[in-house]
């Protein structure tokens, strides 16, 4: 599909070395929001396999879970099957 998947980018991360940061966002209100930025590693290459991979799974289930209804009704998109191209 065209989503990015999560072990994409440990693998652009470790490719380039550059630092990953995760960035949890809360909904104030209609409209405002709060974004905290949590460093994961700011040296990919010398991280374990999968630590980025595992952790940024982490923090975004964290995240989820803590505001649900915010999360699911974005990701309505992937309840439909898309047309397959003869």
């Amino acid at each position: 599909g065209s989503e990015m998947c999560i072990r994409d980018r440990e693998r652009i991360a470790r490719k380039l070395n550059l630092p990953v940061i995760f960035l949890d966002t809360k909904k104030v209100k209609r409209g405002y929001y709060t974004v905290d930025m949590k460093l994961i590693t700011e040296n990919p290459k010398e991280t374990p396999e999968n630590y980025i991979t595992e952790r940024y799974a982490r923090l975004l289930e964290k995240m989820i879970l803590r505001d649900p209804a915010y999360w699911l009704w974005t990701h309505k998109r992937w309840k439909h099957k898309h047309e397959q191209q003869g």
